[in-house]
């Protein structure tokens, strides 16, 4: 075989096992459910990336999650503020419906539910 057909070779099965890819990450972008009671005022709208590689996401308020399981069907974060407060995000892979639980000393002090999409790309 010569170089050039070895070279092109080796690019098809980089390109179709992954190899040499950004790493895998998706933004995600989130509106309250659940929102104020008054209709005119839209309801809150949250936005975070999940980098599968690193196995965290972070939020659009700077806050950060590791990924704390990850199936077919769902992905869980968890993250811990530094008072103490667990965070809990579950987010159904299908319906996009994600329940966000803040506990404190294992008392639920917070539930929001959210509706959210994979982002948009930029290209």
């Amino acid at each position: 075989m010569s170089k050039i057909g070895l070279i092109g070779l080796t690019a098809t099965f980089a390109l179709l096992t992954g190899f040499g890819y950004a790493s895998d990450k998706i933004g995600i972008a989130c509106s309250e459910s659940e929102g104020p009671g008054d209709t005119d005022i839209p309801p809150p709208t949250w936005s975070f990336v999940i980098d599968f590689d690193r196995g965290i996401a972070t939020g659009s308020g700077g806050s950060s999650y590791s990924i704390d399981k990850r199936t077919e069907d769902s992905i869980t974060l968890k993250g811990i503020r530094p008072n103490g407060d667990v965070t809990t995000i579950d987010i159904d892979r299908y319906s996009g419906w994600t329940s966000l639980e803040t506990r404190h000393s294992d008392q639920v002090i917070k539930t929001r539910y959210f509706t959210c999409k994979q982002a948009d790309p930029l290209f």
